[in-house]
C-alpha cells in the first residue's frame, strides 16, 4: 500500500487567492490607466483634425470603470458619425441632433434659401436655424460625411502598451 500526503495546501490555496486579488488589482488599475491615455490620445487628435469648433464632442468624452473593465465613451450623438463618416446618397439625418449642432454652432443667417419672396429681417432665429439645419442636412444626405477616425486610432496605439504592461504585471 502507498500513502500520499499533501502537506501545507490550504496555506498554498489562501497564497494562491492572495495572489489572484494583488494580481486583478493591479490590472484594474493599470486597465483605468490605459482607458485614460485613450481618451486623452482621442481628444487629442479631435483636436488636431479640427473637430472640436464647440468643444462638445471633446467634452463629452469620459471613461467608465467596473469592475475587469475600463471604457472610454463619448456622449455626443455625433460623435459615430465623426468617426465612421457617412456614405453620400443617404438618408436625411437625424433632425434634432442637425437643429441642435446649427444652433451650437450659430449658424442662423449664414446660409439661406433663396425665395422669390423677400424674408429680410422677420426671419426669425428659429426659422433661421431651421433653413440652416436643413440645406447642411440636405448636403450630408447627398454628399455624405468624410470619415475622421479619432478613438479607433488611438485604441490600436495604446492596445500595444496595455499589452505590454500586462505581460509585466504577470510575470
Amino acid at each position: 500500500m502507498i500513502n500520499v500526503e499533501v502537506i501545507g495546501i490550504e496555506t498554498t490555496k489562501k497564497d494562491l487567492d492572495k495572489f489572484v486579488l494583488e494580481v486583478g488589482a493591479q490590472i484594474q488599475k493599470e486597465m483605468k490607466v490605459s482607458a485614460s491615455r485613450v481618451l486623452a490620445d482621442s481628444q487629442k487628435r479631435l483636436q488636431n483634425a479640427g473637430k472640436h469648433v464647440t468643444g462638445r464632442l471633446m467634452s463629452s468624452g469620459s471613461v467608465i470603470e467596473k469592475p475587469g473593465q475600463a471604457t472610454v465613451k463619448y456622449n455626443a450623438k455625433y460623435a459615430y458619425w465623426v468617426e465612421h463618416g457617412r456614405r453620400a446618397g443617404g438618408k436625411f439625418p437625424h433632425w434634432p441632433s442637425l437643429l441642435d449642432w446649427v444652433q451650437t454652432k450659430g449658424l442662423a443667417g449664414t446660409y439661406s434659401i433663396k425665395t422669390r419672396r423677400r424674408t429680410g429681417s422677420k426671419d426669425t432665429k428659429e426659422k433661421q436655424d431651421k433653413q440652416a439645419a436643413y440645406l447642411i442636412g440636405r448636403a450630408i444626405a447627398k454628399r455624405g460625411i468624410k470619415k475622421s477616425p479619432f478613438l479607433w486610432p488611438a485604441f490600436f496605439k495604446e492596445s500595444i502598451r496595455f499589452r505590454n504592461n500586462l505581460n509585466k504585471i504577470i510575470k
